[in-house]
């Protein structure tokens, strides 16, 4: 089974491209580019490994990771 990654960053040519490289490397993706919806994609997908920007407008990337330890935890 692949890995799946949960990749967020609100600028969507570069979650376009992660996403892309990543595939190509054999990962299984999930992505966004809206940070108000990553902790319920994150509930729904299940992922393995998390990838997110830092700096993002809505909210930022370690924020999400508090909130997803909260639910995971």
């Amino acid at each position: 089974m692949k890995e799946t990654l949960l990749i967020i960053d609100d600028e969507e040519a570069l979650l376009e491209n992660c996403v892309r490289i990543l595939e190509h490397a054999g990962f299984k993706c999930v992505s966004t580019s809206d940070p108000l919806a990553a902790l319920e994609l994150f509930q729904e997908k299940k992922p393995d490994l998390i990838l997110t920007d830092l700096k993002m407008a809505a909210k930022d990337g370690l924020e999400i990771l508090r909130e997803v330890r909260a639910v995971d935890s």
